[in-house]
């Protein structure tokens, strides 16, 4: 009993939660998180995920795409550490800019 319920917990825990390593699409807002020098290029997934977009289109989204709704390609490189230093996320395609 106690295993299942564990089981189920963690199920749940970790839902919402992508894996690391392969290819993947995460549609989201683009935002620039910080201060100068030290902003970064952040994707909000929801209320409570955001990813540090990392890569070659890294600075095209930071320049053109500010507060719009997008769908990326690429891959998780690293895994959040705790509030402040979000997942980062190596982008390799804009699958598509979406109208709100």
């Amino acid at each position: 009993m106690m295993r299942s319920t564990l089981t189920l917990m963690m199920a749940l825990l970790f839902s919402g939660c992508l894996p690391m390593g392969g290819t993947q699409d995460i549609r989201g807002t683009i935002y620039i998180k910080g201060h100068l020098p030290q902003s970064y290029v952040s994707l909000k997934v929801s209320s409570h995920l955001n990813y540090n977009v990392v890569g070659r289109l890294s600075p095209l989204l930071r320049s053109s795409y500010q507060g719009k709704e997008v769908t990326l390609r690429g891959r998780i490189i690293s895994e959040a550490i705790g509030p402040g230093m979000p997942a980062r996320f190596q982008v390799t395609n804009i699958v598509a800019i979406h109208r709100r």
